[in-house]
């Protein structure tokens, strides 16, 4: 697959992941044909917007398809029957409409949820087993399996991408919540967080994934996107945002024991586990099988989404 000749879908286009894929692959010099709900008030130019509806004319023309649309918690994603319609029903049917128009690779960007939340002592792998706790990561996990079930046999190949938590200056949920705390200058209770979490910058992402659709070795596997093998703590995390935004650290210490009891306590202990667990991944066929390895490591790159997300915040 080439730039220049090749039309590529990407559903998913208007989010925060698709509009950075869009851009990336518009610059490279695909044709790039977005899959959107409604089309974005500031669009990628150079994609080719179409409104979701019937995928029966959709995949006419394209080589490639990278799949990002779906359901998550607090996005259409709170009940098993939406979750289970927009990611596994979905992804199923568009599989089955790539396989009609001939369609060369199906790139499904999936959660490292399904090989579970936490870590404990060792890094997920590619031979680690799938143990997804939650609605949102059993569907990822559904749809995986239906999708290598629906193009096994067929001349569409998959290949399967699960990420981490995605950072950036324009990422949504968690992270910007992150940000908007880092940002407020307040004293954090960070200073024990010494947890182990591995993720992954949009920018690595994107070139991970933009690699995966166009190298033959990825056709029908499945890989695990990181930043590299360095896993970060809550408190570095803070501490180089705090850096990048010229703010002080101020981070004081809280038994870890203490704050998850209290988290559990007033129902907020997936947040803990977020912030206090471990999430270490490691995935060595990436740079075996693709040839690809990260630009930037974590810390680097979180100090200049702290940089730019501050010249924004000045700016308006």
């Amino acid at each position: 697959m080439t730039a220049g000749s090749s039309l590529i879908l990407v559903t998913g286009a208007s989010g925060f992941i698709g509009r950075a894929l869009c851009r990336h692959l518009v610059q490279s010099g695909y044709r790039v044909r977005g899959l959107v709900r409604s089309v974005p008030e500031e669009p990628v130019r150079g994609v080719d917007y179409v409104r979701m509806g019937s995928f029966d004319d959709l995949c006419e023309g394209i080589s490639g398809i990278v799949h990002l649309a779906g359901a998550a918690h607090g996005r259409g994603g709170d009940s098993r029957e939406n979750l289970y319609t927009t990611n596994v029903a979905m992804t199923e049917t568009l599989a089955k409409a790539a396989i009609e128009a001939g369609v060369g690779r199906f790139l499904f960007v999936s959660s490292i949820g399904v090989n579970g939340p936490q870590t404990h002592g060792s890094p997920i792998t590619l031979a680690s087993s799938e143990a997804p706790s939650e609605l949102y990561a059993e569907s990822k996990w559904e749809a995986e399996k239906r999708l290598v079930a629906t193009l096994n046999g067929s001349a569409t190949a998959y290949t399967i991408v699960r990420p981490p938590l995605v950072y950036g200056v324009e990422a949504p949920g968690n992270f910007r919540r992150l940000l908007t705390l880092v940002d407020s200058g307040l004293p954090l209770p960070f200073a024990n967080a010494s947890n182990k979490r591995t993720i992954v910058s949009i920018d690595n992402l994107i070139s991970l994934l933009v690699r995966a659709l166009e190298h033959p070795g990825a056709k029908n596997r499945v890989f695990l996107a990181t930043d590299g093998k360095t896993a970060v703590s809550t408190r570095q995390i803070v501490e180089v945002l705090r850096e990048g935004m010229g703010r002080p650290r101020r981070l004081f210490p809280v038994p870890v024991r203490f704050l998850g009891f209290c988290a559990r306590l007033v129902g907020r202990g997936k947040a803990f586990s977020q912030l206090y667990g471990d999430l270490e991944i490691m995935d060595n066929h990436v740079s075996g099988v693709l040839g690809w390895s990260p630009d930037e490591d974590t810390l680097s790159q979180l100090k200049q989404v702290a940089k730019q997300y501050w010249r924004d915040t000045q700016r308006s």
